[in-house]
């Protein structure tokens, strides 16, 4: 007759509190970092908003096949996604002058869905459309075209030390974001 032996295949205590104890380091280091991308605020929130009134600005064009546009006023932060009117025509000094009224803000028909603002902590410190300045000016107009392409566009935004480049590929008309620390 065999008899079996005393010893049990399993695990012990002190294993069992070993691989418990390293999973809740791994899970205490990583809850702050997945904390910090799931809350959006400050310039996250910023560059979130403003990387989707492209897309919308960009979907609306496409799908309607009209033109659309981003406008972007520097001096609140306000933005608004609006169908396009009439051609581009640039000022002498860059920007838009088609549908200009008489308060300096253009007109247009605006879209319902977008109409965002920057938190009053974010900062924009740069503002190009093809490559001209729109920081002079009331406002920012970014244009997006039927077949999927925009106008060349730079904008950068800086909250304290925090500082985020978004700009659009003009063939796509596709937004993306740099962090400017990587680059210091």
């Amino acid at each position: 007759m065999k008899t079996r032996s005393s010893v049990s295949a399993g695990f012990t205590l002190i294993e069992l509190m070993v691989v418990i104890s390293i999973g809740l380091l791994v899970l205490g280091w990583g809850v702050p970092n997945i904390l910090r991308t799931i809350d959006k605020q400050g310039i996250s929130k910023a560059v979130f908003d403003l990387m989707e009134g492209c897309k919308q600005a960009r979907a609306y064009a496409i799908l309607t096949g009209h033109p659309a546009e981003l406008v972007i006023r520097a001096e609140d932060g306000q933005m608004t996604v609006r169908k396009a009117k009439g051609p581009r025509l640039m000022r002498e000094s860059g920007g838009d002058a088609v549908g200009v009224s008489s308060t300096g803000r253009t007109s247009g028909a605006k879209l319902t869905g977008f109409d965002k603002a920057l938190a009053d902590d974010v900062a924009i410190e740069l503002l190009d459309v093809n490559f001209i300045d729109q920081m002079q000016f009331s406002e920012g107009i970014v244009r997006f075209y039927p077949n999927g392409t925009s106008d060349e566009f730079t904008v950068v935004l800086r909250v304290d030390d925090d500082w985020r480049k978004v700009s659009l590929d003009p063939i796509t008309a596709i937004a993306n974001m740099n962090d400017l620390a990587d680059y210091r």
